[in-house]
């Protein structure tokens, strides 16, 4: 798996660690997913307040959120460019699971793309040695 970009981690809400989706502001500033913020909701209303998780700022029990319109549509763009780009990428075939690189074009080598399917270099460096 390849290290986050900062946009991407810019664009990652700290509850879930995903893209944000239908991000919402605190009054203190930090941006979350509104499930994620609802789910934060539920569970604390017992606990009689709410606190922001990244800096721990105290709001009570209500708390007033709005929607962070300009985020989330640049993170719904971020969001389709991955899955176009992700779409266009291959994976090794013969790494193992969460760990697969990037491949190489192997197509113009028919001999190794028939047993091995796709390969990525240290694979590729590897079959040849």
């Amino acid at each position: 798996m390849q290290p986050k970009t900062p946009l991407e981690m810019d664009l990652t809400c700290s509850v879930c660690q995903d893209i944000f989706r239908n991000p919402h502001l605190l009054p203190c500033g930090h941006t979350f997913c509104m499930e994620c913020v609802t789910g934060m909701l539920n569970h604390v209303i017992q606990m009689g307040g709410f606190r922001c998780p990244d800096c721990r700022t105290y709001f009570g029990p209500l708390i007033k959120i709005q929607k962070n319109f300009a985020l989330a549509s640049i993170a719904e763009n971020f969001r389709e460019a991955q899955e176009e780009k992700d779409e266009s990428i291959a994976y090794c075939d013969c790494c193992a699971p969460g760990e697969q690189e990037v491949a190489v074009d192997t197509y113009s080598l028919v001999s190794l793309v028939d047993p091995f399917g796709v390969l990525c270099v240290c694979n590729l460096f590897a079959y040849c040695d």
